[in-house]
């Protein structure tokens, strides 16, 4: 026999569900919340570092967020206080005039990446390298590397004309890392045929203002290392395409913009060798660079392997949509749009202003945009100026505060871009 609820039991049985559901919702709001690039917090703190693409600290430029502004430190540094998430940030130098807005930010420790800056000031590093004489054979040719594992890179050519090498440093801070000798024949079309001396020295320091010295003698550099075969094909996607392609090695697992050419390759198929039994960990990348006219273009740092097939796909750059090419009545509610392209990046939005001689870069996640903030920069009006402008897709990143957060511990790196177009904004 069935008992029918009463009231109360009804009535409870319903508080139950009603405490549970809240629970479930409170829940998912919470997931959705931790889950979004752009949080909603005020009186947050930034602090943060601005580098050239090298990673050389960019000092006394000035960042502004809102009606706040300071200065960067000589190690590039700065601090902003009691702003609201998500913010912009805007990197300026009057001195070599250029700006760049950082849009739609929502993090409170940055790294920012400054495309084509300036001079950067401060002493530099320099370190010369004695090497033997009798170790270059015909067709020898070599690099020294210096490497202190993470973002700190250099190189220099060495040949049988060679008693040493000269590299430099950008940094006025005392670098402690080691220095790297490879040496390798080609035959007459330039293919390296194989490898012959392998050296390093142990962990060193050097400093700015003096001459750091160090030799190699014949035994440091003794080891010769092996071989193996790297092939592959390049993957492009559709339309005509000019392409070259270079071999490099990388001794850090950091993304690298010092790139140590050891030899060119096949702009389409490829096959060469890299060195093995070394002592030191390495990659082999292979930088391409592939033109296709209206279409863009599109480089990019590829990780390959030995003894598999490599099929590196080239990206798909973006492409302008509006407004067409030499537009003459362009104002601050002109929507600016472009297509996606392909690959995991966010944008960065040249335009120069050929009438004022100064840059202006706009770096969002976004495909579309207007000229709203760029009198905001510092630079004064910009009615009837002509103006160029492109756009160029940069990653592997995830989103906006990925690329100010983690863009330079990445371990390859692309950019592809679209063709230059120009306008003129209204008098």
């Amino acid at each position: 026999m069935n008992i029918p609820f009463s009231a109360n039991q009804i009535k409870e049985n319903i508080m139950y569900f009603l405490r549970v559901l809240s629970v479930i919702l409170i829940f998912s709001f919470s997931l959705i919340y931790l889950s979004c690039d752009i949080i909603t917090e005020t009186g947050s703190t930034v602090t943060g570092k601005v580098y050239s693409y090298e990673h050389i600290p960019v000092s006394n430029v000035r960042v502004t967020c809102g009606n706040q502004s300071v200065k960067t430190s000589e190690d590039g540094s700065f601090t902003i206080n009691d702003l609201t998430y998500p913010y912009d940030l805007i990197v300026s130098d009057s001195l070599y005039g250029y700006a760049t807005i950082f849009k739609g930010l929502s993090t409170g420790n940055v790294s920012l990446p400054l495309k084509n800056t300036g001079f950067i000031s401060g002493q530099f590093i320099n370190i010369h390298v004695k090497i033997p004489f009798r170790i270059f054979q015909p067709n020898t040719e070599g690099k020294i590397y210096f490497t202190d594992g993470n973002y700190m890179s250099s190189y220099s050519e060495i040949s049988k004309y060679d008693t040493g090498a000269a590299l430099e440093l950008y940094t006025s801070e005392p670098v402690e890392g080691k220095l790297i000798l490879l040496t390798y024949k080609k035959d007459n079309s330039g293919k390296i045929v194989s490898y012959e001396n392998f050296g390093e020295s142990k962990s060193l320091e050097f400093h700015p203002g003096v001459m750091n010295n160090y030799r190699f003698d014949s035994t440091d550099i003794s080891l010769n290392p092996g071989e193996q075969t790297v092939t592959g094909s390049f993957q492009y996607p559709p339309g005509s395409y000019t392409s070259y392609a270079n071999f490099y090695l990388n001794f850090s697992a950091k993304n690298s913009f010092s790139y140590a050419r050891i030899c060119e390759i096949g702009s389409n198929i490829f096959n060469f060798i890299i060195p093995t039994g070394l002592p030191s960990e390495y990659t082999a990348h292979i930088k391409n660079d592939s033109y296709g006219g209206t279409s863009g273009y599109s480089s990019e740092d590829f990780i390959v392997y030995p003894d598999i097939p490599n099929r590196p796909e080239v990206k798909q750059a973006p492409a302008i949509i509006s407004p067409g090419n030499n537009i003459t009545i362009v104002n601050n509610n002109t929507e600016f749009s472009f297509t996606e392209g392909t690959g995991s990046g966010i944008y960065i939005v040249s335009l120069y202003n050929r009438n004022k001689n100064v840059m202006y870069r706009i770096v969002t996640s976004n495909t579309s945009f207007t000229l709203a903030q760029l009198e905001g920069m510092g630079f004064g009006r910009i009615n009837n100026n002509a103006f160029y402008w492109d756009v160029v897709k940069t990653g592997p990143v995830s989103s906006m505060n990925d690329y100010v957060t983690d863009f330079f511990n990445k371990g390859t790196n692309f950019s592809s871009g679209t063709a230059t177009m120009e306008f003129l904004t209204e008098p």
